[in-house]
């Protein structure tokens, strides 16, 4: 396992973590390309490395509540959620700013958004990841603004505006905050 940083939020991959990810991602990219193929994105990142940034939130998450890595491989993808925690479905999105901000909880579409819980981690470097915060799917639907993302509106919060991680930690009934 790899160890929480205690001076934020962050959570460091160790190389099994590492390796999970790289499994995850070489997997999701091989089912991924019969319908894709290996398309760039706008901003320049192809679809494994998409997958692989993905994965590597998602172990993150997986490592940060105790969790085993989700290894579910599906051609239609998982349905918007990657875990179960305390009684709530999550869904791990990974934003993919390098240049400092922090990147926003962004939906394409709010129909996208199908899982109780979204949580967005951010990968800082090549081991250490960030759990930037969550949304419950009520308030993301209130919340959210457009924003055109170079390819189309996107529905999208600020960052600033998450609530912290560790409110997943309580029972579902006692986290009226994420409502």
């Amino acid at each position: 396992m790899g160890q929480i940083l205690e001076e934020g939020l962050f959570v460091r991959l160790d190389a099994f973590a590492l390796a999970d990810a790289l499994l995850i991602a070489e997997r999701r990219n091989a089912i991924r390309t019969v319908n894709f193929s290996n398309k760039q994105f706008v901003d320049g990142i192809g679809s494994f490395e998409r997958n692989y940034l993905g994965a590597l939130g998602e172990v993150a998450f997986a490592q940060y509540f105790g969790l085993p890595s989700n290894r579910f491989i599906a051609a239609g993808g998982d349905g918007g959620v990657d875990y179960t925690l305390n009684g709530r479905t999550i869904q791990v999105k990974c934003g993919s700013s390098f240049h400092g901000n922090k990147p926003d909880m962004i939906f394409r579409s709010k129909d996208y958004f199908q899982s109780d819980i979204a949580v967005l981690t951010r990968v800082m470097n090549p081991v250490t990841i960030e759990l930037v915060g969550c949304i419950s799917r009520d308030r993301f639907m209130r919340d959210c603004r457009t924003k055109n993302m170079g390819h189309g509106a996107h529905y999208f919060v600020a960052a600033g505006d998450l609530t912290h991680v560790d409110r997943l930690k309580q029972p579902r009934a006692q986290s009226a905050v994420l409502a």
